[in-house]
């Protein structure tokens, strides 16, 4: 009886834990969209990580529709009795500090203030909800267009999906009639109305507390050097606070060789009565390795002094170091396939590229930026997988979800939380990585360019033209003729079936023997007695020989393996 007592008790609680993490601000700014974001707090007295065990997601809903239009899933975690916030690129500069959780401006996440939006446990549980779903949104009681919708200040848990209009203080551009608390009117930043990571109804503490200014930063390896700062509230009059900054393990930097100047715990004070941040300062060094992006995760341990000193609401902060130096050249990685037009789904679901890694090691293409024509997003591991192997490929997909994308095969990267299109007239795809340009391919659609014109069956580049530049030239590709899935056509994440063939040999009296060659030498002869260059290729494309030779010299292949190669 004991143990079945105690699971009880247990789901009873994770119950409670996930019922008291609900939204208390949306904002949609008058005068910039760009400062728009959603506001989470965790009312309970335990941290929850929102990535575990399934994940905490974000739905939302536009206009009257029942189902939605994106579902995002969130990251890191929301600490106990603190907020969470969401918010685009701009948010630092709209509100002095780093959100949460950064999402693509394209990402259609947040709400014009008409929409709805559906909080999700890791149970698959709703667990609140903003809006009136299957009703369009306009002139309603959840209309905070061009303004703001805070819960109001009684609110301890969250609605479990069951929109109820009175428990919020709404402001907007709407005209609603029979609404409980509705201002119209609009909101600008300027206004000094919003307030990420402030809300009525959180208690307010009069301990004294220490948290970082910020929770993330994102420095180029070459910046120089950058603080890393912790401020104070409530500090007290008569005693000190001091606090330690440790080096989380996980961190991938290592003192000496990727900062100077710092060896952790570092230990700051805040003198008695003093109310400005502490700072330290990191050295970034700038070598001649080639490396990926690095992290230094910093933690707050051993609060002590003030009035009952304890962390707050940002006890960790994690610095970005970006790489400035790469190995990786334009045509490393090669755009070989394309699907634009999908036929047994829609394009939304179904639309999908793959690229080719033409080098001998593996690329890690987190942090790279995919551009459309009309739109950018940059490509971030927590999406799905980053890493194109050695001589092998990816497979980016607008949706993963192999049941609605008409069952892609090797889908490896999510691209369908950006506003990323493959267009079916006049489209792009460019691949680049700190403002180098590794590939592009664009076409136009009609056929004039020689690019084929797909209806449910991908573009596919001939595999004698794995080459960012020969993938540029419309006649290098071609229908695939290879069924997957749901029945649509194409080879994603395997060698592409088209191949060009090969063209009349203009060279007089060449000949080359032995051809198969058996004992790993051959000798090649023409006409005129002269030394000739060579190249030798595998099927994908890549150059496996580069030399000069004399007539009928031989030609050592011994280091090949079996297998068809074009001379």
């Amino acid at each position: 009886m004991k143990k079945k007592y105690i699971f009880i008790i247990s789901v009873l609680m994770t119950g409670l834990i996930n019922g008291q993490i609900f939204i208390t601000e949306l904002a949609d700014p008058s005068d910039d969209t760009g400062c728009r974001y959603i506001e989470l707090y965790n009312s309970s007295t335990s941290s929850v990580d929102l990535s575990a065990n399934g994940g905490y997601k974000i739905q939302r809903y536009v206009n009257d529709d029942t189902t939605p239009d994106i579902s995002v899933m969130l990251t890191g975690t929301i600490n106990a009795e603190s907020f969470y916030t969401i918010g685009l690129a701009e948010f630092n500069t709209c509100y002095g500090f780093t959100p949460n959780m950064v999402v693509e401006a394209s990402a259609s996440l947040f709400s014009n203030g008409d929409d709805k939006l559906l909080l999700i446990d890791n149970t698959d549980s709703a667990i609140d909800l903003f809006g009136n779903i299957g009703v369009e949104g306009v002139d309603t009681c959840d209309d905070f267009r061009d303004g703001r919708a805070e819960r109001k200040a009684d609110v301890t848990f969250g609605n479990s999906g069951s929109w109820m209009e009175s428990n919020w203080n709404m402001t907007g551009i709407g005209n609603p009639t029979g609404c409980t608390s509705y201002t119209t009117g609009p909101i600008a930043t300027t206004d000094n109305v919003f307030d990420p990571g402030a809300w009525i109804g959180a208690p307010v503490p009069t301990n004294t507390l220490l948290s970082f200014v910020n929770s993330t930063a994102n420095v180029s390896e070459d910046v120089g050097s950058v603080e890393v700062c912790v401020a104070i509230t409530n500090p007290d009059a008569n005693n000190a606070t001091t606090v330690e900054l440790s080096l989380d393990g996980s961190s991938s930097t290592s003192n000496g060789n990727d900062y100077s100047s710092i060896s952790f715990p570092v230990t700051v004070t805040f003198p008695a009565g003093s109310a400005d941040n502490q700072c330290i300062t990191v050295n970034i060094i700038d070598d001649s390795d080639i490396e990926t992006n690095e992290t230094m995760i910093v933690n707050l341990q051993n609060v002590s002094g003030g009035n009952a000193a304890e962390s707050g609401n940002t006890p960790t902060f994690t610095l970005t170091i970006q790489a400035s130096d790469s190995d990786v050249n334009p045509g490393d990685i090669v755009i070989t396939e394309i699907f634009q037009n999908p036929k047994t789904v829609s394009d939304g679901d179904g639309e999908w590229f793959e690229i080719f890694n033409k080098t001998n090691s593996a690329i890690d293409i987190d942090g790279w930026v995919l551009d459309d024509h009309n739109s950018t997003s940059t490509i971030s591991n927590t999406r799905g997988t980053t890493i194109v192997p050695a001589n092998g490929y990816l497979v980016l997909v607008k949706n993963i979800n192999s049941s609605e994308n008409g069952n892609i095969p090797n889908a490896d990267y999510n691209f369908g939380d950006t506003d990323i299109l493959l267009a079916n007239s006049n489209g792009q795809i460019v691949l680049k990585t700190q403002g180098i340009e590794i590939d592009r391919v664009a076409w136009l659609g009609d056929g004039s360019d020689g690019f084929p014109v797909p209806d449910g069956a991908s573009m596919e580049l001939a595999t004698d033209k794995f080459d960012s530049v020969e993938n540029d030239t419309g006649s290098n590709w071609a229908l695939a003729t290879a069924s997957y899935g749901d029945g649509d056509f194409g080879t994603p994440g395997t060698l592409n079936d088209f191949a060009l063939s090969v063209v009349k040999n203009e060279i007089e009296g060449f000949t080359m023997y032995p051809n198969p060659v058996n004992k790993g030498f051959f000798s090649i002869n023409t006409n005129l007695n002269t030394n000739k260059n060579i190249s030798l290729f595998d099927v994908l494309g890549k150059e496996v020989l580069k030399k000069s030779v004399k007539n009928k010299e031989q030609i050592d292949v011994l280091g090949l393996k079996s297998g068809i190669y074009i001379l």
